[in-house]
């Protein structure tokens, strides 16, 4: 099933390469190294959902780990696939794909988790998570909470672009616990593309519940450091064995 989100991020592929692509990526090495490496051998094999263009699973590839990465996006995917070459990319939906293999580790970066579309689908992609993991395997992921839209979602941006600009406008909706993203390409100021992107809010007990439905044991959901107060959530998990 192709998403709203998949044709969103199809259409600014090019986009998300140059630039969001590297926006929490060191964030992400170190979460990483912090909660996932003191559990993996060397050369363990990782799972990437929701795997952007790729340069997380550039870097872990770069230090050894056999690295298969996940996206809703085929344009992302392409992308990916010329950053990070020696990792493997499939195309699919986050609660959705299914894989041969299983992974010692999944990780799920910059509130892509976000994404689900509510509770029910959130925790059929954390159950699709699980089941790619070996007994015992662990999960790390982040959210952002209510606090963090609130303080950053509602405002707008521009980007140059190849031959033209691309304007962003953001927009929280509390009540409907919903985020939005529209996005308007522009060539000598004329419209050429206008796609929008919706992320989900959940609070912490939606999630904490999601995990223990899924067969996810809850180790830690943290506050990640340099955020807004309270604004991204840190979630690390285990396959329950």
């Amino acid at each position: 099933m192709e998403s709203h989100e998949g044709k969103f991020y199809d259409a600014l592929a090019a986009l998300y390469n140059q630039d969001w692509g590297t926006v929490y990526l060191e964030t992400a090495r170190e979460q990483f190294s912090e909660w996932l490496r003191p559990h993996l051998a060397a050369g363990a094999a990782v799972l990437d959902v929701c795997c952007g263009t790729g340069q997380m699973a550039a870097a872990l590839t770069s230090e050894g780990y056999r690295v298969t990465g996940v996206d809703g996006s085929a344009g992302m995917i392409a992308h990916a696939r010329k950053n990070a070459p020696a990792a493997t990319f499939v195309v699919g939906e986050m609660s959705e794909f299914a894989l041969a293999e299983r992974f010692a580790a999944a990780i799920c970066s910059f509130n892509s988790l976000n994404h689900a579309r509510g509770a029910r689908h959130l925790t059929r992609t954390l159950e699709n998570i699980q089941r790619h993991l070996v007994p015992g395997g662990y999960f790390l992921g982040d959210f952002v909470l209510a606090q963090g839209y609130s303080s950053s979602w509602n405002r707008t941006a521009t980007v140059d672009v190849a031959g033209g600009e691309c304007q962003f406008v953001f927009r929280y909706e509390p009540r409907r616990q919903r985020a939005f993203c529209d996005a308007t390409l522009r060539v000598e100021g004329e419209a050429q593309l206008q796609v929008r992107m919706r992320q989900h809010i959940f609070s912490l007990h939606e999630i904490h519940a999601a995990c223990g439905s899924a067969g996810l044991r809850v180790l830690g959901l943290t506050p990640v450091p340099g955020d807004p107060p309270a604004g991204r959530v840190l979630l690390v998990a285990q396959r329950v064995i």
